[in-house]
């Protein structure tokens, strides 16, 4: 005998059906929809061509999106649940200390302990996540400690940065304007593959791990960052997953990868190396050039940029039960 019953089948008839059925197979199926599309049309404070959008950070209710607009680089921040521009960044405004300007595209951005980062060129440029000032940079230019950062994540009060040759173990809390003549690294990883023209992400996964992409090799790994300290660099494992291409961005959803990548996000099982969906399409909505992606619970937030648009998919997690 075989019968299926969904999520949306009533607690006390799952109960019933499990005492006459005890043996099972449970299975998931992940399914997707666009919560909002948001762009010029549709959102105060964004004008046709004012905003490129490219890496995306979430942070609490903030949608942090890179401007790649060039002349106009910076960050836009979006309410996620009003769906509202709240704020932006411009990379030309400075302090009494110095001009923080961003000469190069800004390729990532992470959030943490009332900070905002952005990476670009050789810098790390930090701005202050409430008046959105910005507070100093890293790096001093093209022999500086930092080589073209191109992923960075924030966990543990650490900001671990993935750029050239390496990740970088950033102590978060000792960022001060005070000791910036010696940044306070506590270590990096071993030698990785210096081919900067592939892209890397990273991102934090729901076992608390990092996840790190080579997109030279096509492959992914994860490190426990609780475990990242002075005598103790990143501990790199694979995940049994090959990679389809070099994403721009990715996210970790359970055993799920959601890579991003050209025109499309591809939705793999890690555990089993297979590709379950391909968000191509979204109903009336076809991606044209992905260009970042951010997951936040059940929800992936990603941009298009040549469509200049911010797209907030729903993810849902349905229950199907395998009765004999």
């Amino acid at each position: 005998m075989l019968a299926l019953c969904s999520w949306a089948c009533n607690d006390d008839v799952i109960e019933k059906i499990n005492e006459v059925y005890p043996d099972h197979t449970t299975y998931y199926y992940y399914s997707f929809f666009m919560q909002h599309k948001l762009d010029s049309e549709t959102t105060d404070k964004w004008d046709a061509g004012d905003l490129q959008p490219g890496a995306v950070c979430v942070k609490g209710d903030t949608v942090f999106v890179a401007n790649k607009k060039e002349g106009r680089y910076g960050v836009w921040l979006f309410d996620k649940k009003k769906q509202t521009v709240i704020g932006k960044i411009d990379t030309r405004i400075s302090n009494e200390m110095f001009e923080s300007s961003l000469d190069e595209m800004p390729l990532a951005i992470a959030a943490g302990n009332k900070r905002i980062y952005v990476a670009a060129g050789h810098y790390i440029h930090v701005y202050d996540d409430t008046t959105l000032r910005p507070l100093f940079f890293l790096g001093n230019g093209t022999w500086s400690m930092i080589d073209r950062p191109s992923a960075m994540v924030y966990a543990e009060d650490k900001l671990f940065v993935r750029e050239k040759r390496a990740i970088y173990t950033i102590d978060a809390l000792k960022l001060t304007v005070a000791n910036l003549g010696e940044m306070p690294v506590i270590n990096k990883s071993g030698e990785l593959n210096p081919n900067y023209h592939y892209t890397h992400a990273m991102a934090l996964g729901k076992d608390n791990r990092v996840y790190v992409t080579n997109g030279y090799e096509n492959k992914m790994y994860s490190f426990d960052p609780k475990l990242v300290n002075e005598t103790s660099a990143p501990n790199l494992r694979i995940v049994n997953f090959t990679l389809p291409f070099a994403p721009i961005a990715f996210g970790m959803y359970e055993n799920f990868a959601c890579l991003a990548g050209n025109n499309t996000i591809k939705w793999i099982n890690t555990d089993e190396d297979k590709e379950e969906n391909d968000l191509r399409n979204l109903g009336e909505y076809k991606f044209d050039t992905v260009a970042g992606m951010a997951l936040d619970g059940d929800s992936i937030f990603t941009t298009d940029t040549k469509q200049e648009k911010l797209i907030h998919i729903g993810i849902v997690k349905t229950e199907i039960k395998e009765f004999k």
